[in-house]
């Protein structure tokens, strides 16, 4: 579901300059200037769409709001000439996503890498605060805005611990993207899935930083291969970073298959973080 510019303008009485920007997960992004909220994302989902787990989105943004995480300035349902959809309207952020920034430069400088590190298990922290689990964590829902800062997008499956799961328990596969979840989420393991299982995602995303690429993806066949690879293999330790190799102990621990041998809690692996950097 596309809707052309002006038919986006027309559908809110303070919305002006919509610009188609892409689509996909049952929904649409624009860009629109509001005369409230100013310069502004707007998402159309397709009518039909599971609003159950958009609200959840919602829920878990609304949360996370102060912990770089674009802020929900409104959502509902408005009637369009395709049907009633559910929109929302999203802080915009300008900047690029880790995966192109990756695509582009290759591997990334460690000095850049640590800030991102931090922030991420500094948001993690937040989250398990709150009993959220984001459950897909990777770098193309990471945006680094102009300003150098790091963003974390898309709740889209986010799991709220304390409300019923969306997903079915009678599942053989649970939502999660191949590479970057760990196995007791893509096996769909409810009642294993917490913030470590975050955890093994920020490692993931960390490792591929440093070294250009998802190295679960090197070799690979097809996502099922990745997936095994997930399963059944360490990641090679890194080396060289840091002189006491502290850095690469955390990535390790955190990429680690099995869930009791990463950090015990996001709040320890942003306290380990803040330890390292403390010491460069």
């Amino acid at each position: 579901m596309i809707l052309s510019a002006s038919d986006v303008e027309s559908l809110f009485d303070d919305v002006s300059n919509a610009i188609y920007l892409t689509s996909g997960g049952q929904k649409a992004v624009y860009t629109i200037s509001h005369s409230q909220f100013g310069d502004v994302i707007l998402k159309l989902f397709e009518s039909g769409s599971d609003i159950q787990r958009i609200e959840r989105e919602i829920k878990a943004m609304t949360l996370m709001a102060i912990k770089n995480t674009p802020k929900i300035f409104e959502s509902g349902e408005i009637t369009t000439t395709v049907g009633t959809v559910f929109y929302v309207i999203e802080q915009k952020i300008s900047g690029t996503t880790l995966s192109e920034k990756i695509k582009i430069e290759g591997s990334l400088k460690f000095d850049e890498v640590i800030p991102y590190a931090h922030a991420l298990l500094d948001i993690l922290a937040e989250a398990e605060s709150k009993n959220i689990v984001h459950r897909d964590i990777k770098p193309s829902n990471i945006m680094i805005d102009d300003a150098g800062a790091l963003w974390l997008f898309d709740y889209g499956i986010a799991r709220h611990l304390e409300m019923d799961s969306l997903t079915n328990t009678s599942d053989v596969m649970g939502a999660s993207t191949p590479g970057y979840a760990p196995v007791e989420q893509f096996r769909n393991r409810k009642g294993e899935i917490d913030s470590r299982s975050d955890l093994f995602s920020v490692g993931v995303t960390l490792y591929e930083c440093l070294t250009g690429g998802n190295p679960y993806y090197h070799n690979a066949k097809g996502p099922l291969d990745v997936l095994d690879k997930v399963e059944n293999e360490r990641l090679p330790k890194l080396s060289g970073f840091t002189s006491d190799g502290e850095f690469e102990d955390l990535i390790y621990e955190l990429t680690q298959p099995t869930q009791e041998h990463r950090p015990i809690s996001a709040a320890d692996a942003a306290e380990w973080i803040n330890q390292i950097m403390e010491k460069l």
